[in-house]
C-alpha cells in the first residue's frame, strides 16, 4: 500500500501504530482509541477537561460506497 493520498490503496494504521496490511472492500482498515462521554450528568470521569471513558478501540474502514464505518472492537489493545 501506499501512504497518503485518498482512495483505496491508502495506508491504514494498526494498533501498534504501524503501517496495517489488512483491508476491507479494498480500502485500508485503521484502528483508534478513542474517549467516550456517558449521558449521566455528574459523572465525574466526564466532567474533566479531557475526561470520558475508556480509551476504547474502534476499527474504522470504508465501505464499497465510501462511507467511513467506525466499529467497536474492545477496551483491552488486541494483537494483530
Amino acid at each position: 500500500m501506499t501512504a497518503g493520498g485518498r482512495g483505496r490503496n491508502r495506508g491504514g494504521k494498526n494498533l501498534s501504530g504501524s503501517e496495517s496490511t489488512e483491508t476491507i472492500n479494498g480500502y485500508a482498515v485503521s484502528y483508534v482509541q478513542k474517549k467516550v462521554k456517558c449521558s449521566k450528568p455528574n459523572c465525574k470521569k466526564c466532567g474533566q477537561p479531557d475526561g470520558g471513558h475508556g480509551p476504547y478501540w474502534y476499527k474504522t474502514y470504508r465501505t464499497e460506497t465510501g462511507k467511513v464505518v467506525t466499529k467497536y472492537c474492545g477496551r483491552a489493545e488486541k494483537n494483530d
